[in-house]
Order: structure tokens, then C-alpha cells, then sequence
């Protein structure tokens, strides 16, 4: 279950925002939110994520899981991104 995780965190999200960060143009004078958004696309699932499935009363112990493994897979897939999103 963790396991497919990674590939919607650290593969499908980034490659669904950084073309539309390619294609549609920021509003002028914010073209330093591009490099935040790549930055934010890039990372792992967030701690929050176990605030939430709490509030719901969802399994803590999967979602902590899940995140623990994207922030090890994202040793990899951050400075992939990082230099991908650069060179747009």
C-alpha cells in the first residue's frame, strides 16, 4: 500500500505540475514563485498528512508509513525535479 505512494507523490504529481508551470505564464513581477512551486511540487509528502487522517480517524499508522517512504524515495526524485524544473 505504501508502496504506490511514491509514484503518485514523487512521479505522477510533479509531471502533472511542472508542464502547466511551462506553459501558462505567472503574473508579472512574480516569476520567483516559479522556482517555490517547483521546490513544493519536488518534495515528499508532508508530516501534516497524519494530522489529518487523525481528524478523521483514519489509520496513523499507514499515512506515517506512506510518508516515510516517499521521504526516502525523494533522496532521488528531489534533485531530479530541481534540475528538471530549473531548465524550464
Amino acid at each position: 500500500m505504501e508502496g504506490a505512494s511514491i509514484p503518485v507523490r514523487n512521479f505522477m504529481f510533479p509531471s502533472i505540475v511542472l508542464p502547466f508551470l511551462y506553459l501558462f505564464p505567472l503574473p508579472g513581477g512574480m516569476e520567483w514563485m516559479k522556482s517555490v512551486l517547483i521546490t513544493q511540487v519536488a518534495m515528499p509528502a508532508g508530516i501534516f498528512a497524519i494530522v489529518i487522517v487523525g481528524n478523521y480517524e483514519g489509520d496513523k499508522e499507514t499515512a506515517m508509513r506512506s510518508i516515510l517512504v516517499t521521504m526516502i524515495a525523494s533522496i532521488i526524485t528531489l534533485p531530479l525535479w530541481l534540475m528538471i524544473g530549473v531548465s524550464l
